[in-house]
């Protein structure tokens, strides 16, 4: 009898400690709300309406953004192959090219200096990489026009890719339908590899964590729709509405990815859609950028991840939801809890985030954005 109790002692203590961490997050997650709420109501803020500069919708021009580190060779071909573009097409508004150098070592501010190109380009640099987020927050100061277009290094446009945008664009804005930005179609440029990206992407809810993905039927991707949010390497974005929602958050998205679906859910939320050109073409050297990276990549994406559900579930029963569906995550699959680890360490930062997205005063909630694949046909059915 003795024995059989201590075998049930030593049992019921392995199974504690090996559900600990699942409920260390548990207790972590439930202060995390009561504390950001506390804070929120502390405050006596009321919400905030995002509303867009009327001034600055019609498209005047567009700059075109391009970040860039230690990929010299590719940054040329990209700088070349885009310039061909827009003098080829003669467009209907100005264009400009801004290059964001991230503190690269490999001579690209002197390749960037002698490359003929006829589009008025210019040039900064970082004296160290700060990261894809905030370069891009900076490059946004330096633009003159009301649209830009993220363009990444590895990102190879084809010919019509901002004619097409534009089109869209301006039939959108004459039926005063107001748009953070505009999504172009993703082609790899091995085309033996399996795709993963189309531009057209969705989100859905998981065990209260979240799966984000593109749709990759190609019945869904031959005609212009809404998207879950705009990929920060290749869509055309309305700046005014980009610093109103407060840029890219370079502080949780660290050091990438994330940040550019954190954006187009606020909008989102707050009513303003993102839409994706199914006649705008870009081709990507999938992942070229990132491969310098002493960590992979998918780490931080899903890590990321984790950081979104933390910011942006505002709906009391989405929380409940990752409450309590994130711990049995983290039992199942040890590398949920390496994501949780990583996130507490940015506790102050993601309740600043938190409370940011508290503030907002939304037009759509969590329920029904999370699973954009639902809430994009519901919104199709309204809209007939």
């Amino acid at each position: 009898m003795l024995n059989k109790l201590r075998r049930i002692i030593k049992y019921s203590v392995r199974c504690f400690i090996y559900s600990l961490p699942a409920l260390v997050y548990f207790i972590y997650y439930l202060l995390f709300i009561l504390v950001s709420r506390a804070l929120f109501w502390a405050s006596g803020k009321a919400k905030i309406s995002i509303t867009p500069d009327k001034s600055k919708l019609t498209v005047d021009g567009i700059s075109i953004i391009i970040p860039t580190w230690n990929k010299r060779d590719m940054l040329e071909e990209c700088l070349t192959n885009l310039d061909q573009i827009i003098t080829s097409e003669k467009m209907m508004v100005p264009v400009e090219i801004i290059v964001i150098d991230n503190g690269s070592t490999d001579g690209t501010q002197k390749l960037v200096s002698s490359i003929p190109v006829r589009t008025p380009l210019k040039f900064y640099r970082f004296d160290s990489n700060m990261g894809f987020a905030r370069a891009i927050n900076h490059s946004i100061t330096l633009s003159r026009y009301n649209y830009i277009y993220l363009l990444n290094n590895d990102m190879f446009p084809r010919k019509f890719f901002l004619s097409e945008i534009l089109n869209f664009a301006n039939q959108l804005l004459s039926r005063n339908h107001i748009f953070l930005g505009i999504s172009s179609q993703i082609h790899f440029f091995d085309t033996q590899a399996r795709r993963e990206e189309s531009g057209k992407t969705y989100t859905l809810p998981f065990a209260g964590y979240i799966e984000v993905a593109h749709y990759l039927n190609d019945e869904l991707l031959h005609s212009n729709s809404i998207t879950a949010y705009l990929g920060g390497g290749s869509s055309f974005i309305n700046k005014d509405i980009f610093v109103k929602l407060g840029g890219y958050d370079h502080k949780t998205y660290r050091p990438m990815y994330g940040e550019d679906l954190d954006l187009s859910y606020k909008g989102w939320k707050v009513g303003i859609p993102s839409y994706y050109c199914a006649n705008s073409h870009v081709v990507h050297h999938h992942r070229a950028s990132s491969k310098s990276l002493n960590k992979d990549p998918s780490y931080f994406m899903y890590k990321n991840w984790l950081a979104f559900n933390l910011t942006n579930r505002t709906d009391f029963k989405m929380q409940l939801d990752h409450l309590f569906f994130y711990p049995l995550l983290i039992l199942t699959n040890p590398r949920f809890l390496r994501y949780a680890l990583d996130c507490v360490t940015q506790t102050r930062v993601l309740i600043s985030a938190h409370l940011n997205q508290l503030s907002l005063q939304n037009v759509y909630d969590d329920q029904r954005l999370l699973n954009f694949i639902s809430f994009e046909t519901h919104l199709n059915e309204y809209q007939k």
